[in-house]
């Protein structure tokens, strides 16, 4: 499950400090959020502080209303191309695959409406935080610009940029109001959640020890085979000079995975005439017998067999073992705090939105079930 943070393709890094310390605003020091009378209540519209885009989109299918804002289906259908949006910018098959059935579209609208009921509560309680000083909003909108002209540099060039928002149905403005809404919410989050987790050594062993089975590696027999292209050959013994000249040509120093690549009629000769087996009992006799009789990294002779001539080379053979703590300590450390992260993400958009007005109307109700 994906953070709900991460919005695909147009996420941003997490800001640095010097935003927040150029609008002079201390880190450590953040101003107390609104309480629960400062926020937006339905039943006292403040229309000054609804964008016009907002109250149009409105008009087509609003599915919930969080706070000041509603989210429409023309937003999280937008929201969802992004999501699944492939990095350059063009509509592939899935996309097409998608929205193409509406059940699968409808399954998948129904979690991404989750996260963007999340995102939205996140934002608007990261906006009541960080603009309550003076000068913080300016300063994040020069970021923003400045990291949006980054962002179309990469995508090679203006028009390439023009073509993603087309291909998502996303204006430059909605595009620009995502980005600085990601940062906000990036920015609050690393403050209020990220930057006191913490996973120690004793929780790593932990999980280790409690999924050990998971870093148990079975026996791995890797090895290549090149099956020599009989064409042209008139005979058994034209085939098999055939077989010696190619291997002369690896035994005096040409790749034999470029070789498998050109000479094989192997079905894996593409990968260099790969293969691995997961035990000596799963190789035919004739092929274990030589393959036993090789070291690691050695080439066989020519071996005639029934249906031919071939060459091989005994990659390595990994013996059954126990991935040791030590390498994987990092890898699991990160998977606990992916793991942290979302709980407490979770537990901050519950005590958030005990703080906010969720309203799921009629549309959003069918869609979420």
């Amino acid at each position: 499950m994906r953070s709900i943070y991460l919005i695909g393709i147009i996420l941003l890094a997490i800001v640095s400090s010097a935003v927040i310390h150029a609008a002079g605003m201390p880190m450590g020091g953040a101003p107390t959020p609104s309480t629960r009378d400062d926020w937006y209540h339905p039943e006292e519209e403040d229309k000054e502080r609804e964008a016009p885009e907002r109250i149009e989109d409105a008009k087509s299918a609003p599915l919930v209303r969080v706070g000041r804002n509603l989210i429409t289906m023309n937003e999280l259908d937008k929201f969802v191309k992004l999501l699944y949006a492939p990095k350059d910018g063009q509509q592939s098959s899935g996309m097409q695959d998608l929205f193409g059935d509406e059940q699968v579209l409808n399954r998948v609208r129904s979690r991404a409406l989750q996260q963007l009921v999340n995102r939205e509560i996140f934002l608007q309680a990261a906006r009541d935080w960080l603009f309550s000083r003076d000068g913080v909003e300016q300063a994040v909108d020069k970021y923003v610009d400045e990291r949006l002209e980054k962002f179309v540099d990469r995508m090679g060039s203006p028009i390439a940029f023009r073509e993603f928002l087309k291909a998502n149905n996303v204006s430059a403005e909605e595009f620009r109001r995502m980005r600085k809404n990601s940062l906000l919410i990036n920015e609050y989050l690393r403050t209020k959640v990220y930057q006191h987790l913490h996973v120690s050594p004793a929780e790593v062993e932990r999980y280790y020890r409690k999924h050990l089975d998971q870093y148990r590696k079975s026996r791995k027999i890797v090895f290549r085979q090149l099956w020599v292209d009989p064409q042209g050959c008139a005979n058994r013994q034209e085939e098999k000079e055939k077989a010696e000249r190619l291997l002369n040509q690896i035994q005096q120093g040409t790749d034999f995975a470029k070789m498998a690549n050109r000479h094989s009629i192997d079905r894996d000769r593409r990968e260099g005439g790969l293969h691995e087996a997961s035990d000596w009992g799963n190789l035919s006799p004739w092929l274990r017998n030589k393959l036993k009789s090789l070291e690691e990294g050695e080439v066989s002779g020519v071996v005639e067999t029934d249906i031919g001539y071939c060459i091989l080379k005994l990659e390595n053979v990994v013996k059954p073992h126990v991935v040791p703590l030590s390498k994987v300590s990092d890898e699991i450390r990160r998977k606990l705090k992916e793991e942290k992260k979302r709980e407490a993400e979770e537990e901050l958009a519950q005590n958030l939105r005990d703080k906010t007005y969720v309203k799921y109307l009629e549309a959003g109700e069918e869609l979420t079930g």
